[in-house]
């Protein structure tokens, strides 16, 4: 699996869902592995070499440098909510990789705002 990285750094806020997206899909997961998983909106220009892509994914683990704890003995309503309410007033920079094979666009964090 191969991995494309974007050396631009990049700013993004916690994603709003979005009414008009049938998929109904929430800006904050659980996934498979029970670990918090979210996306980024883009909010500042791309290069033009980047894709036409408006969010990315981030995970649980990118956020422990910065101090977020995720707490499994919680439900997963309550996890959601506390890594939303943690995210939701930052603004994050972040350089942006594609990992060949998925389908989604992960974020390598550099800091945040």
């Amino acid at each position: 699996m191969g991995v494309k990285v974007w050396e631009n750094d990049m700013i993004g806020v916690l994603a709003e869902s979005d009414p008009f997206d049938l998929s109904n899909r929430d800006t904050i997961i659980i996934n498979k592995q029970d670990s918090l998983q979210y996306f980024i909106k883009i909010i500042s220009q791309p290069a033009a070499s980047f894709p036409n892509v408006k969010t990315v994914t981030g995970f649980y683990s990118d956020l422990e440098r910065w101090g977020f704890e995720d707490d499994y003995r919680l439900t997963d309503f309550e996890r959601k909510n506390r890594l939303r309410e943690w995210l939701e007033d930052r603004l994050f920079v972040f350089k942006v990789e594609k990992r060949f094979g998925f389908k989604s666009i992960f974020w390598t964090p550099i800091s945040e705002i």
